[in-house]
């Protein structure tokens, strides 16, 4: 979400998308080191036009140019980026005119975990110690359910925010088998079959992307559900209704490729 901006038009369409397919989410607001940058109005945006359950997880430090810092409230630790291009995240102790703020969003979190977790709620209430954890992995339940929406704060262009979003990526979104199994249509029978996330199962994915590489030629890009796929060996196209050979298996970073 631009930060001078908020939730834009786009932004609605796939929350909508997301909202029909029930996808768990979080969500970054960007640009904070823009003119007009507000990290918590987003929040009240996504809450207000969205519905979204938004969470704040973290509190910028500095506006617009200024913004050098993340502080990560269930750690209470700050952050700031150093080295190139912001690659280097070095954590310090949170400013002591932050300290209130920061313990503030922390019960705030805590209280929102407890929704989840009827054990961290009743120590919550006790005054017993929490660890990080346990409120994490109550956070977790609540995104997967659609019931949270943890949000994040950074400047992707400088690098700044973004390794932290990615650690919220494992934390707080699921892996395959957080979720329901896929279902799908048996191309002969055409009855329902349930495919769970298992290697041992039969073989199951989804081709999603053709792309032509100058140097290997043509690629298919696939999701899988289930079962393993090995080079050389043969699946079934049931678009194409016929057998086709595997040649070879690459694992895609960016513009590079790894053969597996």
């Amino acid at each position: 979400f631009p930060v001078t901006i908020g939730v834009e038009p786009q932004s609605e369409t796939v929350w909508r998308q997301a909202d029909k397919h029930h996808v768990p989410r979080i969500a970054l607001v960007n640009k904070l080191d823009r003119v007009g940058g507000d990290y918590f109005a987003v929040v009240d945006d996504i809450n207000g036009k969205l519905h979204g359950n938004a969470l704040a997880m973290q509190i910028p430090v500095g506006e617009a140019e200024n913004f050098n810092a993340i502080i990560d409230v269930l750690s209470k630790r700050m952050a700031t980026f150093e080295g190139d291009g912001g690659s280097e995240v070095v954590w310090h102790d949170v400013p002591e005119d932050l300290k209130e703020k920061t313990d503030a969003l922390y019960n705030k979190i805590v209280e929102r975990a407890g929704d989840f977790d009827d054990a961290l709620a009743e120590k919550y209430l006790d005054g017993k110690e929490i660890s990080v954890a346990e409120i994490k992995a109550a956070v977790r339940k609540g995104t997967i359910t659609e019931d949270i929406t943890p949000v994040f704060a950074g400047a992707a262009f400088k690098n700044k925010g973004v390794q932290l979003l990615l650690d919220g990526v494992i934390d707080y979104l699921p892996s395959p088998v957080d979720i329901p199994p896929v279902a799908g249509t048996d191309p002969d029978t055409k009855a329902e079959i349930i495919r769970e996330a298992d290697s041992s199962a039969p073989f199951c994915a989804l081709a999603f992307k053709i792309m032509i590489d100058p140097f290997v030629g043509s690629l298919t890009f696939i999701r899988v559900y289930s079962g393993t796929l090995e080079a050389g060996s043969y699946v079934y196209n049931v678009t194409k209704g016929k057998k086709e050979r595997v040649s070879r298996l690459l694992k895609m970073h960016a513009n590079k490729r790894e053969e597996i």
